[in-house]
């Protein structure tokens, strides 16, 4: 029964919710093992019931996240090479979720993906945003002017109505008139950051966010 569990929950983890949960299994059978061994059979067997609890809510699915982006196998080919290959990842609804890897293993190229910007060259994709939402890229729009007017920009282009929290958080009101190539590529950072945040909406995508931030603006 307990070796069924942890088969069932590692099984589950891996088909269903795309991540794995070995370690933890592999140590609540150790540790069954070892209270049965030192006689303690009631905390073997509760350690036992909740083993099996945890296989049960993987194996049926049961979440507490509303799935909101499913990808399965997805791969992205540019001239037939391949940039993304077998992707299997869910982004949950309510949740941050973080992707890492190194240089060059296409985190920027799966962000624009998720975000429906490009499509997949294969693979199952579903998504419950409607549409691409606001993102931050790697190297962000420009324009040779004023601080506040490419802060305020995309409020002209999208029509609607900002929040400065981020912007006042950063203290870049008193920059509101220098130019932007007057400033740190730290500072820029930060314009970036306040002006895709004056969306204020519960889904952005945010490629390298905290790229030329000091540690003091990355606590924020």
């Amino acid at each position: 029964l307990i070796g069924f569990g942890r088969a069932v929950s590692e099984y589950g983890a891996a088909a269903i919710v795309g991540g794995s949960i070995d370690h933890v299994t592999r140590n609540m059978t150790a540790m069954i093992a070892l209270e049965t061994a030192k006689g303690n059979i009631l905390i073997g067997v509760t350690l036992g019931a909740i083993l099996i609890f945890i296989s049960l809510i993987i194996s049926f699915g049961i979440n507490f996240f509303k799935i909101m982006i499913n990808l399965r196998n997805i791969q992205y080919l540019i001239s037939q090479k391949p940039i993304l290959q077998n992707i299997n990842l869910n982004i949950q609804e309510g949740k941050t979720t973080i992707i890492m890897g190194k240089n060059g293993s296409g985190k920027s190229t799966l962000l624009r993906l998720l975000n429906q910007i490009i499509k997949p060259s294969s693979g199952f994709f579903e998504s419950n945003l409607p549409k691409p939402v606001p993102m931050l890229f790697q190297k962000p729009l420009i324009l040779q002017n004023s601080v506040i007017y490419n802060y305020q920009i995309l409020k002209q282009i999208k029509k609607h109505q900002i929040n400065n929290t981020w912007f006042e958080k950063f203290d870049l009101l008193n920059l509101s008139n220098q130019k932007m190539n007057s400033l740190s590529e730290g500072e820029k950072q930060k314009i970036f950051i306040s002006r895709i945040m004056s969306f204020d909406q519960s889904q952005l995508f945010l490629d390298e966010p905290n790229q030329s931030l000091d540690l003091q603006s990355e606590k924020l």
